[in-house]
Parts: C-alpha cells; structure tokens; sequence
C-alpha cells in the first residue's frame, strides 16, 4: 500500500511540476528562451523532474518509515538493563559526519553535473538540427569530437560522484559490524562480571541494528537528495522568472472588428538585452495593407530582428509599432497574433 501511494504521489507531483513548467516557458518570450537555452529547458522538464519524482518516491517509502523504526528502537533500548547507549550515540554521529562529508565532496560536482547534461543536449541538438551543414561543408568528424567531448566531460563527473556515493554504503556496513564488536566486547566484561545478562546484551545488539538500519535508510536517501535539491533549483528558477513581454492589465478593446492591417514603425529602435549597442536605430515606415513592403539588407543588418518585433517576440526599446493607429502593445498577445 505504501509503494501504491508513493508512486501515485511522486507521478502527480512530476506532472504538476511538468504542467507548471511548460506553462511558464510557452509564455516565454524570445529573451527569456534565449537565457536559459531551449536545450536546457529541456533538460529540467525531463531529467530534473524524473530527479525530483524519484527523490519523492523514495521519501515516501524510507524516510517516513526509518523514524518509526528508530523510535520503537530507542525505546526499546532504554527497557534492556544494559548500560550501553553511548555506543549508539557514538554510531549515529560517526554516521552523520560520514554522511556531512560526502555530501561536502559531492555536492559542487552534481551541480556541475546537471550543466553538463545540459552542455550535451545543447550539443545533440545543434548536430540534429544542423545535419545538412554539416554534411555540405564535411564537419562530420569535428561534430563527432565535439559530442564525444561533451558524454567524456559528463562521463567523469558521473564517475566522480558515484565514486563517492558507493564509498558510503561500505563505510555504514563497517560502522555497523565495528558496533556489533564494540557491543560484545563491553557486554562479555558485563556478564564476566556477572552485571549483565547474556540475553540482554543480544536484545542489545538486535535493538542497536535496528536504529542504525534506519539512520542507513535515511543515509541511502542522502545520496540522491544534493542532486535533487540541484534539479528543484532550477525549476523553481524557470517557474520565478517572469516573462518581459507580458500584457498589460488593461488591453484595448479587442471587440474592434474593423480591424485594416496597416502596419507602422514610428522611430523604432531595439537593443537585445546586454548588447552594447542597437541592432534598429529610428526606424521609421509603415506597411500599407493590400501592397507590398520590401526589407532589403544584408545578413545580420537586422531583417529578421524587425519582423519579430511585429507579433511582439520582442518588444521595442524605444518607440511604438502600431496597427491600425492601435500601440500593439496596447492588444493582448493572444488578439495581436490572432490578426496576424
């Protein structure tokens, strides 16, 4: 019943979080786009959410039950006459200070980590997409070292971090084993002595397993948790971020039906965001319906840049693209790009 729910749970909250994300980035402007790239985007709807519900899953069915486990141990313990408890409190700081290492150690190469997922995708991305360039001008084998490049570079930080990962479970194994001896030695001088009972020494150790089993369930989780805190991260980043070309709380009257087409570029300039200086600089004409209007320029003279201002991909730096007499920024997206 526990695995049921948690995997109903960990599927809803992935799919909330995919909603949630892919709404925020089809509001998205070509900006914002840009800034985060379309391969890294990708890569937080996909492999950070997967993250996240596997971490979510895992929660569910350890650590809320490791606690039950922990407490009916200690109480336990505190029944039997053995005077040994510093043993325990002994085992969970070593295992928390085990854990606090690693975790140290890790958690700089799993941020990297999921940049370089990103690296490779945008990588993969550019080869497919420009696949008949790169076959015109024969750059298929610098395209192959450039991808294998970005999987080796992904490849060792993966190395590095599950490296360190699977030094942790060795390391529980022996702090549990060297517990167990701790506890025989102690408890034999105790029966020796006749201050101890034989039995009470083994309920003991079966109640001393117990606690540390569930700091080591909680200890497997921590293995994935730095990771998932990274990939939660950058989701809640593209969830904050907010688009810049956004309506305005009050749009014109979008009940106009006579609506002509007339287009018009009333001394227009446009800098992309941290450029140094305008791509338009006072562009001024206007697009008469019924006739054609000719943009003639030379590659990156900023033919493309001024159509994309007209459905508002981007929006003026300084002033206005009209229809009709009407401030396009004055219409909703939704209405200007209907009329378009």
């Amino acid at each position: 019943a526990v695995g049921f729910i948690a995997s109903r749970t960990a599927a809803k909250v992935g799919r909330t979080l995919r909603t949630k994300l892919f709404g925020r980035v089809v509001a998205f402007s070509e900006n914002e786009i840009g800034r985060f790239s379309a391969a890294s985007l990708i890569t937080r709807g996909t492999n950070d959410i997967q993250l996240i519900q596997m971490v979510t899953v895992m929660l569910l069915r350890m650590v809320l039950y490791s606690p039950i486990l922990a407490i009916g141990g200690i109480i336990m313990v505190t029944r039997t006459n053995a005077a040994m408890g510093w043993i325990i409190v002994v085992a969970v700081v070593i295992i928390f200070a085990l854990i606090g290492v690693l975790m140290k150690v890790a958690m700089p190469k799993f941020k990297i980590m999921q940049k370089l997922v990103d690296k490779l995708n945008l990588v993969t991305r550019e080869i497919l997409t420009g696949l008949s360039v790169i076959r015109a001008f024969s750059r298929e084998k610098h395209e192959e070292q450039r991808f294998d490049q970005a999987s080796t570079d992904l490849m060792r930080t993966q190395l590095f971090t599950s490296r360190c990962m699977t030094f942790m479970m060795p390391a529980m194994m022996m702090i549990m084993n060297c517990v167990s001896v701790l506890i025989v030695w102690n408890g034999a001088h105790g029966a020796d002595l006749g201050t101890m009972q034989v039995g009470d020494m083994m309920a003991f150790i079966t109640y001393t397993m117990i606690i540390i089993m569930a700091f080591l369930m909680i200890s497997m989780i921590a293995v994935f948790l730095p990771r998932a805190g990274v990939a939660a991260a950058r989701i809640d980043e593209v969830l904050r971020t907010q688009p810049t070309v956004r309506d305005r709380v009050q749009t014109a009257d979008d009940s106009r039906a006579d609506w002509r087409g007339a287009v018009a570029f009333e001394d227009v300039s446009f800098r992309y965001p941290d450029a140094e200086a305008d791509v338009l600089e006072h562009i001024t004409f206007t697009a008469e319906p019924g006739k054609t209007t000719a943009i003639i320029g030379s590659t990156g003279s900023g033919k493309s840049t001024l159509i994309n201002l007209i459905p508002r991909f981007f929006d003026v730096s300084e002033g206005r693209i009209t229809l009709d007499g009407v401030d396009i920024r004055d219409l909703s997206q939704h209405k200007l790009r209907a009329l378009m």
